[in-house]
């Protein structure tokens, strides 16, 4: 038996003793990002409750262009209609939408520089469908852009586009998209200033309805 401890008081046997708790460590607690709790709700709600929590949620937002038209959002699919105006014709494409690409791209055949007045135009044509009808347009260049894998920079214009309801004047360069599925895209640039919140699962909903101002 184990002597008495000091003070008179008897001290149990070790076997008999409760082990010491062992060292715990805290675990700090925190709340969840709200871009997280979007990303796991989105798993389980419907896309169209999503898009109304996505709205509701406190997420900043970094300063960025404004919706042409107002600052109501957009839902806009994979693909859409654009109804385009450009040199004079008016025609629509069907378009892939690009998040991934900055500026908006359409295919261009037999482009060809020159200058009118002094200033640098360019002409070209335009497949519509999947026949053998073109559109040509000849317009003024503004800019030009550099593709990371192409040699030579591509041709930048302007174009009016219709999609759904926002009508703009957009930034399109000029490629050959003839090895590609689609005659045009729709880049980063132009869904933010229109203020478009793409929804993969849906395809083309979206019809020009441009209200004509003559």
């Amino acid at each position: 038996m184990a002597p008495p401890a000091r003070g008179g008081a008897v001290r149990p046997p070790a076997c008999m003793r409760a082990p010491r708790p062992e060292n715990r460590t805290r675990t700090r607690v925190t709340k969840p990002h709200p871009l997280l709790r979007l990303r796991q709700l989105s798993m389980a709600l419907p896309a169209v409750l999503v898009v109304a929590l996505a709205a509701a949620l406190p997420v900043a937002v970094a300063p960025g262009p404004v919706a042409a038209q107002d600052n109501a959002l957009h839902i806009i699919g994979a693909y859409t209609d654009v109804e385009i105006t450009a040199g004079g014709h008016d025609f629509q494409l069907f378009a892939k939408i690009d998040t991934g690409a900055d500026s908006s791209s359409i295919d261009a055949r037999d482009i060809e520089t020159f200058e009118r007045d002094d200033d640098d135009w360019v002409r070209f044509r335009v497949p519509l469908g999947e026949g053998d009808e073109m559109v040509e347009i000849e317009t003024p260049v503004i800019d030009t852009v550099g593709i990371v894998g192409e040699e030579d920079d591509r041709p930048v214009v302007e174009m009016e586009l219709c999609v759904g309801e926002v009508l703009m004047t957009a930034d399109v360069n000029l490629a050959d998209r003839s090895e590609l599925d689609y005659r045009m895209i729709l880049g980063r640039e132009y869904l933010a200033r229109g203020g478009f919140l793409v929804h993969v699962a849906q395809r083309g909903q979206l019809r020009p309805a441009c209200e004509d101002d003559d």
